[in-house]
C-alpha cells in the first residue's frame, strides 16, 4: 500500500536532467497546490455569504490540477507547464473580477503566479506573466472606474482575506523552497562535473606527458640505429683511423647528450692508453699517455 502511495506520488523518469528537474518541480507545486485547494474549499463558505464563484473557482482548479498531473505522468512536460499557469492565471483573474477588481486579495495571487512562471519556465515567462497581470489589473481599475465592472459577488472580511493571503503565502513559501532546492542541486552538479573534468584533464595530461617520453624514447632509437649505421658504413669505406676515430667520438658525445668527450688507444707493447682525440672539450689533451694501475 506504502509502495504504491509512493509510486502514485513520485514524478515520472526522464533521461533528459532538465525535463526531469522540471518535471519534479512541477509534480511538487501541483500535489502542494492540489492540497492547498483541497484544504482551503471547506473553509470558503465559512468567510463568504456566497461562496459560489470561489467553490467554482476551487472546483476549476482541482480539475486543473489533476488534468496536469496526469499528463505530467505521460511526459508532457512543457505542455503542463503552460497549462498550469495559463488557467491557474485565468482563474485568479475571475475570481479577481467577480471579488470587486484590483484591491481584493484575489488580485494579489497574480504574484504567487509570477513566481511559479519564473520557477517552471524561466524568466522571460515570469516577465510574461507580470506583464498581463498588470494589463489585467489596470482593465479591471479603468472598468470599475466606469461603471463596466459588475457588482461584487465576494466581499472581502478579515477572515477572508486572511484565508487567501496565507494560500498565497504558503504558495510563495513552497516556491522559495525549491528554488532554493533547485539552484542547490545545480551548484552540486556543477561542482561534480568540475570534479570529473579536472579529473579527466589530468588524465589527459599524464597521457600527453607519457606520450611525449615514448615519442623521446623512439627518436633516441631512432639516433642510435642511424649512429650505427653510419658507423658501420664509415667501416665499409675503410676512412683513415683518425677520422673514423673523430665521427665515433661526435656520434657518442650527441647520443650521450654530453658536453664534450674523448677517445683513448689501447697499447698492448707499452700497455697503456693513449688519448686520441677530444671532441668539445677544452684544453684538448690529445697525445697525453695514461699507464696502467
Amino acid at each position: 500500500m506504502v509502495a504504491r502511495i509512493r509510486r502514485l506520488l513520485a514524478p515520472p523518469a526522464l533521461a533528459d536532467e532538465d525535463q526531469a528537474r522540471t518535471a519534479r518541480l512541477l509534480n511538487t507545486l501541483l500535489f502542494l497546490v492540489l492540497t492547498l485547494v483541497l484544504v482551503s474549499t471547506p473553509l470558503w463558505p465559512l468567510v463568504y455569504a456566497r461562496p459560489w464563484p470561489v467553490l467554482l473557482a476551487a472546483g476549476a482548479a482541482a480539475l486543473l490540477l489533476v488534468s496536469c498531473l496526469f499528463l505530467l505522468r505521460r511526459g508532457s512536460i512543457r505542455a503542463v507547464t503552460w497549462l498550469f499557469l495559463a488557467t491557474f492565471w485565468l482563474i485568479v483573474s475571475f475570481v479577481a473580477v467577480v471579488s470587486g477588481g484590483v484591491h481584493t486579495t484575489a488580485f494579489f495571487t497574480y504574484g504567487a503566479i509570477i513566481l511559479l512562471a519564473g520557477l517552471l519556465a524561466g524568466s522571460w515567462p515570469a516577465f510574461l506573466v507580470a506583464g498581463l497581470s498588470s494589463l489585467a489589473g489596470l482593465g479591471m481599475f479603468f472598468a470599475q472606474r466606469y461603471g463596466l465592472l459588475p457588482p461584487p459577488l465576494l466581499l472581502d472580511t478579515p477572515l477572508s482575506a486572511w484565508v487567501a493571503l496565507t494560500v498565497n503565502f504558503a504558495v510563495a513559501a513552497a516556491v522559495l523552497h525549491l528554488a532554493t532546492r533547485s539552484i542547490a542541486e545545480a551548484l552540486r552538479r556543477a561542482h561534480d562535473n568540475e570534479r570529473a573534468l579536472a579529473g579527466a584533464n589530468e588524465g589527459l595530461q599524464r597521457e600527453v606527458a607519457e606520450r611525449r617520453l615514448a615519442e623521446e624514447e623512439t627518436r633516441h632509437h631512432v639516433d642510435i640505429l642511424t649512429a650505427l649505421h653510419e658507423t658501420a658504413l664509415d667501416l665499409a669505406a675503410q676512412r683513415a683511423l683518425p677520422d673514423l676515430l673523430r665521427a665515433i667520438t661526435a656520434r657518442a658525445v650527441d647520443l650521450l647528450r654530453a658536453k664534450g668527450g674523448a677517445i683513448y688507444l689501447y697499447r698492448p707493447a707499452s700497455d697503456d692508453l693513449e688519448l686520441m682525440l677530444t671532441h668539445r672539450l677544452e684544453p684538448d689533451f690529445s697525445g697525453a699517455v695514461l699507464q696502467r694501475g
